[in-house]
């Protein structure tokens, strides 16, 4: 039996995620979706658990590590690993990709108040005006500030973040506005294979990409350059991985990675009629392992 990983908000798992389903019960895979937390995993009868929907997972950030630790102690499979999913889940990952050459959107990390001077300081130094101040444990644009250097609530904001965990600053990308951002889903098996792109913008007057902020999505014909670097980035990932998107910003001339996504991201399976195909693929061979 394989599980497939969602929240209580999600029981019957997304509209995406179904079209992967479907193809499931044609190959004849046994699943059932699984609402992270509620069940003990020594009851849970599976072999296997893909994560898909937890997207609560943020607000109980070390409950969760904790879930797919014991998942894997107990002898079931989790699909990406929790090795990978304790990396990924916080954003000064970021860190790792500049230090190997990756260009990422710039970052200012903080960790407690004793750095909020520091901070402040290198704002200064770098001459950024409009910044987004996000927290490193985040989904869907939670405790996200879009602000400016001088706000007089900057330390208040960051004082906000720390409350949940550590934070970053970075500039504002204005042109996200106008041409988007641009992600690269991948899957892998055998092989590491791009599947398919989509560009995703925010309403008039946001900067939030996401649906629920009123932002679209749709396919998107990625160029050969966008590629290579989707696959610069994932080479870089020494753990085993079914699944992953690359968000890139500023992407027609001078494209950095603003996010990857390994835990829980909207694949946009609908956009791409043969991705959900794929991704039942190398899914079957992490279950052959």
């Amino acid at each position: 039996m394989l599980g497939i990983l969602t929240c209580k908000d999600i029981p019957q798992l997304t509209p995406g995620d179904q079209l992967f389903c479907k193809l499931l019960e044609k190959e004849n895979i046994a699943y059932r979706p699984i609402i992270w937390g509620e069940e003990h995993p020594m009851a849970l009868d599976i072999e296997a658990l893909v994560i898909r929907s937890p997207w609560d997972y943020h607000y109980r950030a070390e409950a969760f590590l904790n879930y797919l630790d014991t998942c894997e102690e107990v002898g079931i499979q989790v699909i990406n690993n929790a090795r990978l999913v304790y990396w990924n889940h916080k954003k000064t990952y970021l860190k790792d990709f500049k230090e190997k050459n990756i260009p990422i959107v710039d970052s200012l990390f903080f960790s407690s108040p004793d750095d909020f001077d520091d901070v402040v300081s290198e704002l200064q130094k770098k001459n950024w005006q409009d910044i987004v101040v996000k927290p490193a444990i985040s989904a869907t644009s939670y405790l996200t500030f879009k602000t400016t250097a001088q706000d007089p609530d900057l330390k208040n904001k960051c004082t906000q973040i720390l409350e949940r965990s550590e934070g970053l600053v970075q500039p504002f990308i204005s042109n996200i506005a106008s041409i988007g951002e641009v992600s690269l889903i991948f899957f892998k098996g055998a092989e590491t294979l791009f599947s398919h792109a989509v560009i995703k913008k925010p309403k008039s007057q946001d900067f939030r990409v996401q649906s629920e902020f009123g932002g679209s999505a749709e396919a998107f014909t990625a160029n050969q350059d966008l590629i290579n670097l989707g696959h610069q980035i994932m080479a870089t990932v020494r753990e085993p991985w079914l699944y992953a998107r690359v968000d890139l910003v500023d992407w027609q001339k001078n494209p950095q990675l603003s996010e990857l996504e390994m835990i829980e991201p909207d694949l946009f399976f609908a956009t791409a009629d043969k991705s959900p195909e794929t991704f039942v693929s190398a899914l079957k061979f992490h279950l052959s392992l």
